[in-house]
C-alpha cells in the first residue's frame, strides 16, 4: 500500500494488545502514509480482571506499547474500549482502570456495561457486580474521560494542521468534514474543496468530539 501513488493515507483500524509489538510499531513509524492514530482496546485496567477475560497481557505490558508507541510515532493518538462491571471486578479493580485511562489519555474511549453473552467463555462466571454499580462506573468512567478529552482539545486551539477533505458538511453552509492524520475530526469553514484534498488549516476551537478550523491562505 506504501507503493501506490495517490494514496496519501494508510489508517491502522484496530489491534489486540498482543499483536502491537515493538516491530510492528517500529514499522508504523518508518512508513510514511501510515497514520498516527491506534485503536487498541484495553478492556480493562486491572490485572485479575484481563486474567479473567482471557485477555493474555498484563496492565504494564499495555502500558509499554503506548508508551512504545509514544516514543516512536510522532503525534500518535490513541482510541480503545473499556468494560466495566465484568465478572469477579472490584472497586479496586474499577480503580486501577481508572488510572490506567488517565495514564494513556485517550482521544477516544469506547465504554460499555458489561452484560452476559450466551455462548461466550464469560458466561460460566458469575454475573456478580450489581447492575447499579455497572451504572455508577460506567458514568465515573465517562467523566474520566471527558475531562481528559476537554483538556487535549482545549490545548489545540491555534495548533496548525494538514487536514484531509472527506465531504460537505450538511451544516453550517460552506463548510466542510475533514480529519487529520492522527483520526481527528474537523469541520472546516470556507475555502472551495474536494473530497480528498489536503488542506492546510489553524484550529480555532472544539465542539464535543469535533474540532472547528479555518484555511489557512
Amino acid at each position: 500500500l506504501e507503493q501506490i501513488d495517490g494514496l496519501e493515507r494508510i489508517r491502522f483500524l484496530t489491534g489486540h494488545p498482543c499483536d502491537m509489538t515493538d516491530d510492528l510499531i517500529r514499522t508504523i513509524a518508518d512508513l510514511d502514509k501510515t497514520c498516527p492514530w491506534l485503536h487498541v482496546p484495553a478492556q480493562s485496567g486491572s490485572d485479575a480482571v484481563l486474567r479473567r477475560m482471557k485477555r493474555l497481557y498484563t496492565r504494564d505490558r499495555y502500558l509499554a506499547m503506548v508508551a512504545t508507541a509514544r516514543r516512536w510515532i510522532p503525534d500518535v493518538t490513541f482510541s480503545g474500549d473499556i468494560i466495566v462491571g465484568f465478572p469477579g471486578e472490584t472497586d479496586a479493580d474499577f480503580r486501577r482502570t481508572l488510572e490506567l485511562v488517565r495514564e494513556v489519555r485517550y482521544d477516544l474511549l469506547f465504554s460499555f456495561k458489561y452484560s452476559e453473552r450466551p455462548g461466550t467463555p464469560a458466561a460460566k462466571l458469575a454475573d456478580d457486580v450489581p447492575p447499579e454499580a455497572k451504572k455508577e462506573r460506567l458514568a465515573e468512567l465517562m467523566a474520566v474521560q471527558d475531562a481528559i478529552w476537554d483538556d487535549l482539545a482545549a490545548a489545540q486551539t491555534g495548533a496548525v494542521w494538514e487536514v484531509a477533505v472527506e465531504a460537505e458538511a450538511r451544516r453550517p453552509a460552506g463548510s466542510w468534514r475533514a480529519r487529520t492524520p492522527n483520526n481527528r475530526k474537523v469541520l472546516l469553514h470556507g475555502g472551495d474543496h474536494r473530497p480528498g484534498d489536503l488542506v492546510r488549516v489553524r484550529v480555532t476551537g472544539c465542539e464535543a468530539s469535533t474540532f472547528e478550523a479555518e484555511p489557512i491562505n
